[in-house]
């Protein structure tokens, strides 16, 4: 977010604004405080826009993060499409920071429109790219046996994996694949992270998500769940124990790493 922007008095502007809205719904008042009500509304629109705009290159960040998939330009729009989102939910007075508030919604809405367009889950995506890569690397055909002991997995999945890469050559794969290397080296694909993390954590995923990305505080989490500040510390240092010790945790740990 730019640094000439005053967020804290840009949220006064927009909760005046809303105020001013729903007043301005009764019937019994005045012409000049009307007229005072509109203005305030006005000036919310003003505030609400400078900080959209202020996010802007976060949401072409994202969108560019999957821009393999399809049109950049979509995700953009779906991008904002989370922003706006975000706007409508946020609640300043319960601690988190609207940036990072905004960039959860952003991630969101632009990986649902990803994955939307893919024929392939991101775990098949993920060994996608890395089976090309070995390949690439060796210059030689490769055996489903040694295809299994790198990507670590059986010979039947990596004798698929193969053959998806030698019979497919659909418009989407040729996009999921092309400069992948360089982004794959840097961190793994955010799709696959989030299915991931589902995958190992079932219910628990929401919680660990929402409070790994300071959406929401363990004090908030705590009263969701009806237990105390204590317990919820300790659940969620489980969920973190859970995904650093499972078969993924290596490549979890570089994902959060490289954000």
């Amino acid at each position: 977010m730019s640094d000439d922007i005053d967020v804290t008095e840009l949220w006064r502007a927009i909760r005046r604004g809303r105020d001013a809205e729903a007043r301005l719904m009764s019937t019994r008042i005045g012409e000049e405080t009307r007229r005072r009500l509109r203005a305030e509304v006005r000036a919310r629109h003003v505030a609400e826009r400078a900080l959209v705009n202020s996010l802007n290159r976060l949401v072409a960040k994202e969108a560019y993060r999957v821009a393999r998939y399809g049109e950049r330009e979509d995700f953009v729009a779906a991008g904002h499409e989370g922003l706006s989102e975000a706007l409508r939910r946020f609640d300043p007075d319960k601690g988190a920071s609207f940036t990072t508030y905004a960039r959860y919604w952003i991630r969101k809405r632009v990986f649902e429109a990803a994955a939307a367009r893919y024929p392939y889950d991101h775990a098949t995506v993920r060994l996608l790219i890395k089976y090309r890569q070995m390949a690439s690397d060796a210059g030689r055909d490769l055996t489903a046996s040694e295809v299994a002991r790198k990507l670590k997995i059986s010979v039947s999945e990596a004798s698929h994996i193969m053959s998806l890469s030698d019979e497919r050559d659909d418009l989407s794969l040729r996009r999921a694949l092309e400069g992948s290397r360089d982004s794959e080296a840097e961190h793994p694909d955010e799709g696959w992270v989030i299915d991931t993390m589902k995958e190992v954590l079932g219910s628990q995923f929401e919680d660990f998500w929402m409070l790994s990305g300071g959406v929401t505080t363990l004090d908030e989490r705590a009263q969701l769940h009806g237990i105390s500040r204590q317990a919820m510390h300790k659940r969620y240092a489980k969920m973190r124990d859970t995904l650093r010790h499972s078969t993924f945790g290596t490549d979890l740990e570089r994902f959060w790493r490289a954000l």
